[in-house]
């Protein structure tokens, strides 16, 4: 199989922007996150991070002799025992609090200024690579928008593009979607998020 195979068979590509969140392309580097809905004038990331976060905070649950059960774990698993594996975690875990859920962080939102009709539209999703592309062409002009999420660098970038040189316009905003928050921008030029009071520092540079 060559390279194009494979990058093919690693790739999930749709023919018009994600209407919901569940359709939206998913991106993650283990603390922040991203849903990419692909649109064309009104783009939306919907964002996320570690510590956003509702429920009791976590505690020690270690229990004595877990260590010992964990072969039998892994036997379990490899014969197709999966009831009985997850009886031998419980004991492993013990009873958990509720840990709570992911809450949204907010919208990073992408306006650009061209006519709503659009051709040769395809939003994908590189599983190989982990980078959302969304490209399309609209006033005779190609477009596209690239989306990753790195973990060294523990940033979520953009880069758009068009084929057209000095044609590129587009206007950025930040909201809290379901979760307001008071947006500000310090000396430094972070932006600063108040929620309930307690200001959070985002970097942007």
């Amino acid at each position: 199989m060559n390279n194009k195979q494979i990058t093919h068979d690693l790739t999930l590509w749709y023919r018009k922007p994600a209407q919901r969140w569940f359709e939206a392309l998913p991106l993650g580097n283990g603390r922040l996150a991203a849903m990419v809905y692909g649109g064309m004038i009104h783009e939306c990331l919907a964002l996320t991070e570690s510590t956003c976060w509702a429920g009791e905070a976590s505690t020690d649950n270690s229990q004595e002799g877990a260590a010992a059960l964990l072969p039998e774990v892994r036997t379990a698993l490899s014969t197709g025992e999966y009831a009985q594996a997850e009886a031998l975690c419980q004991r492993m875990t013990g009873n958990k609090l509720n840990y709570g859920t992911n809450l949204p962080l907010g919208n990073l939102r992408i306006a650009v200024p061209h006519t709503q009709s659009s051709t040769d539209y395809e939003r994908s999703l590189c599983l190989d690579s982990a980078l959302a592309t969304i490209s399309y062409t609209a006033d005779s002009i190609s477009y596209t928008r690239e989306v990753w999420c790195s973990n060294p660098d523990q940033v979520i970038a953009v880069r758009l593009a068009c084929g057209v040189p000095r044609h590129l316009s587009f206007v950025v905003s930040l909201d809290g979607g379901d979760n307001p928050y008071a947006l500000s921008i310090a000396e430094d030029g972070d932006l600063l998020l108040d929620v309930l009071g307690d200001p959070v520092r985002c970097g942007v540079g």
